[in-house]
């Protein structure tokens, strides 16, 4: 009798270590799952997103400065496009202060008008930039009165038809942000992501030599473009990009709405960040640990993408 009610004691006792395990293994299964759902949109947008700006170009050449009387003055780098990077939100930059870069440019998209006939290796006026805001403005009409609008952080694509480009405009180079970075075909690609940070570079080898191509998160491929000694960076296209997303779940996102407010411990992990090449690994890792502190699930994307159309000198 003895021996069997030991026998039934190890036996519940096995049955109970099994079932934990199974628990144990069930829960992480689902949170990985649910994990991995939460950021597959992030995931495609960002590679998306690399894709497009790998593509950049500028077309440099280089000709003649010619005076109002005709003489050659100089022979310098020339373009006719722009590459123009500067932080998000402030002096008529489209985006949210504080959310990292937008981000702009010109590709061979192919995007023409909706009527249009679609022909290959049309060049297009690109930009990104993240922005917080209610989605009201794209609900579909149908169910707008059965939905209702979220306020959230998001990660903006603009796109240009072909035929509407305005870089050519000889305004163009007067005005800072120039015309053509525009939000006006602008439409959200990712919801809840709450950073688009793009940091210029060289090669690793060329910054440990002539240290770092920029020291602001911003680029401005026209800038001195005309002096008589043009900078480095003048009509020329960086070497690489390194780009990194920051996206929070919907979970976290829906806990911290409040309404048209931005969340307090967004803003908070995000402040006074993305601003210096200098910390832009720190400021990625420092934001990361701040939102995961504040109990809000994140995940950062990050990759360094070489400008295929570069053509780099100094």
């Amino acid at each position: 009798m003895l021996e069997l009610l030991v026998a039934t004691v190890v036996f519940a006792l096995i049955l109970v270590l099994t079932f934990s395990v199974i628990s144990q293994t069930s829960s992480v299964w689902q949170r990985s799952t649910r994990d991995l759902e939460a950021f597959q949109n992030a995931r495609l947008v960002f590679e998306n997103l690399t894709r497009l700006a790998s593509q950049a170009t500028l077309n440099t050449y280089w000709d003649y400065e010619i005076n109002g009387v005709g003489q050659v003055v100089r022979y310098r780098r020339n373009s006719d496009l722009h590459f123009y990077l500067a932080a998000a939100g402030l002096n008529g930059v489209p985006g949210t202060s504080g959310c990292g870069q937008a981000l702009f440019f010109q590709a061979p998209y192919s995007r023409r008008a909706p009527s249009a006939t679609w022909v290959p290796q049309l060049l297009n006026e690109i930009g990104f930039y993240v922005e917080f805001g209610s989605d009201d403005n794209w609900l579909p009409t149908a169910l707008k009165g059965s939905l209702t609008a979220s306020w959230r952080y998001r990660l903006f694509q603009a796109v240009e038809p072909a035929e509407d480009l305005t870089i050519y405009s000889t305004s163009a180079a007067q005005a800072d942000p120039p015309p053509w970075v525009s939000t006006g075909n602008a439409h959200p690609v990712a919801d809840n992501i709450v950073a688009l940070v793009v940091l210029p570079g060289r090669a690793e080898a060329e910054e440990a030599l002539l240290g770092p191509l920029v020291t602001n998160l911003a680029y401005d491929s026209r800038t001195g473009a005309t002096l008589p000694v043009q900078p480095v960076s003048a009509n020329q296209l960086p070497p690489l990009l390194n780009l990194a997303m920051i996206a929070i779940d919907e979970k976290s996102a829906a806990r911290l709405a409040s309404g048209s407010t931005p969340p307090a411990q967004v803003g908070a992990a995000l402040a006074g960040r993305f601003q210096l090449a200098a910390n832009f690994q720190e400021d990625l890792k420092d934001a990361e640990a701040d939102l995961t502190a504040a109990g809000v699930s994140c995940r950062v994307f990050s990759t360094r993408i070489l400008l295929k159309e570069s053509k780099w000198s100094e």
